[in-house]
């Protein structure tokens, strides 16, 4: 078994196999079986060529894709601004939530630190984000035109952002 994380820390790709492999491996499991959400996946058009095969072979349709449509100056300073408690887990944002953040701390212990996602940092965003318009971007394009393609506006609250999302997975 391939170790993803040096890989997603450096802001670079999985291989696909590997991906595909940990993918069928967990939808296999007894709770997938009424559904299952794949986040971030897949990332190219060969892994949704890949992806559709597989599901084909198992029986199980690809009922939508869900694109998060955000400005990108937003979607830099979410993630530069990210922060998690080494303790609990928690998630806060230093631009948007830092009094949140800061109580927080006071809660959770001086000593649980609020830490960066090394994936988090300027320029591995910046490797990402390339990556995004070279080989993900053109997913939007290949699931539009399949007629499962629906755009969730993320810049929303959080509460809207989630009830956008419900409606466009569910199977009415």
């Amino acid at each position: 078994q391939t170790c993803a994380l040096p890989i997603l820390d450096a802001g670079k790709l999985v291989d696909d196999a590997t991906v595909l492999g940990m993918i069928r491996e967990r939808t296999d499991k007894p709770d997938a079986a009424k559904g299952f959400i794949l986040d971030g996946f897949p990332r190219n058009i060969a892994q949704a060529e890949a992806l559709e095969k597989m599901l084909a072979a198992s029986g199980t349709p690809l009922d939508s894709v869900v694109l998060l449509n955000l400005d990108l100056g937003i979607l830099f300073k979410r993630l530069t601004g990210r922060r998690i408690c080494q303790e609990c887990g928690r998630v806060f944002n230093v631009y948007t939530s830092l009094a949140a953040a800061a109580a927080h701390t006071q809660e959770c212990g001086e000593a649980h630190q609020l830490i960066q996602r090394p994936d988090d940092k300027e320029e591995v965003i910046g490797k990402r984000l390339e990556v995004y318009e070279a080989q993900t971007k053109p997913l939007i394009k290949y699931y539009e035109g399949a007629g499962l393609l629906r755009i969730v506006d993320a810049g929303a609250d959080v509460d809207t952002v989630s009830e956008s999302i419900e409606r466009a997975v569910r199977k009415d």
